[in-house]
């Protein structure tokens, strides 16, 4: 749900000292975007064994999760789910059981089965309607989604309901950052930054004395930022945001993130940034919380250690951020009516 290109948190390290050389990495596409590896200068030998070692995780997790591609474990499970258990590796059974977790969690307002729906409105290689969908419409398609309709067994899944399938993009790369951070650590690296499409987790520092820090993005000015946030410790961030990917219907704005219980795109925010003490769910209530709003949000967050900023799309935008998130949250940029800060 992410490009590398458009996503509302830039990828800006400031290591707030002159004599501080800037941190280094090494980029390459990966699962339909670009990964990188940021290390300090000090840690430039380490680079290239960290990168290699990173490209190598995202090489396999994407020959497993694509839907893009025909072999893949969630292509196989789309193709014949429908009519039988599929049986998956125990990587792949838990990442869907641990996804489902996330919508039962929202409410469902995280579903990863919103294929058809994305399609219907024009993403996905989908084309757009000449007129918003009716409620007639929507309630026919609305039979191929839900994620309850997955069906476990013993490292097996199957729908229960015909013409249903799986995309975990509003996820897997979360999971994907996660995996490479984990193993990097384990493997004795320290200070280091994963970054895969904007979906980020930091470990150490970017140079000595001197923490990560990412830039969050004025979503309505391509190239303003709000402020920064302050990372490491192995604390994740991911934006969602309401121009990423859209389309044009009878004059009016769609964005690509749909509402699973209306089977409508959403609308009023344009932006939500999570931190969270994983990528996996910092990607997934990213998507969540934009669905949800400030409100509704709030009630998700308090069942997890993460916290929250959302812009919304009104004019004039208001912005509101979790105590938590301002207490990492540096703001740069002037903001009409300031920062509501929302209680946990």
């Amino acid at each position: 749900m992410k490009t590398a290109e458009m996503f509302l948190v830039a990828v800006v390290i400031l290591t707030g000292c002159r004599q501080s050389a800037a941190p280094l990495q090494e980029s390459w596409p990966a699962m339909g975007t670009f990964a990188s590896i940021m290390v300090p200068a000090a840690d430039q030998a380490h680079l290239a064994d960290d990168a290699a070692m990173a490209r190598q995780t995202l090489q396999v997790l994407e020959k497993q999760l694509s839907i893009f591609i025909p072999q893949s474990e969630i292509s196989q499970l789309n193709r014949d789910g429908g009519g039988r258990p599929v049986a998956l590796s125990p990587k792949v059974f838990k990442l869907l059981r641990d996804t489902c977790a996330y919508s039962q969690l929202t409410g469902g307002a995280f579903d990863f089965t919103v294929g058809p729906l994305m399609e219907c409105w024009g993403f996905r290689g989908g084309k757009p309607p000449e007129a918003p969908l009716s409620d007639r419409e929507l309630r026919e398609i609305l039979q191929k989604v839900g994620w309850q309709h997955l069906v476990f067994g013993d490292n097996t899944v199957r729908f229960d309901r015909p013409g249903m399938r799986v995309d975990l993009g509003g996820i897997a790369k979360g999971y994907a950052v996660d995996q490479c951070y984990e193993q990097l650590i384990a493997a004795g690296a320290s200070n280091l930054m994963v970054n895969l499409g904007g979906n980020i987790r930091c470990g150490g520092v970017a140079a000595p004395g001197r923490p990560w820090r990412v830039a969050v993005r004025d979503p309505f000015q391509k190239n303003c930022t709000l402020g920064t946030v302050t990372l490491g410790g192995g604390w994740a961030l991911a934006t969602s945001g309401h121009y990423e990917q859209f389309v044009m219907i009878r004059g009016e704005r769609y964005t690509h993130i749909m509402d699973p219980v209306s089977g409508r795109p959403v609308k009023g925010i344009a932006g939500v940034t999570i931190l969270a003490p994983t990528a996996m769910e910092s990607d997934a209530l990213s998507t969540s919380l934009f669905v949800l709003g400030p409100e509704r949000g709030l009630a998700v967050l308090r069942k997890t250690r993460s916290e929250a900023f959302w812009i919304t799309d009104s004019t004039p935008s208001e912005f509101l951020a979790t105590a938590g998130f301002m207490a990492r949250f540096k703001l740069t940029a002037k903001v009409p009516g300031g920062i509501r800060v929302l209680d946990k």
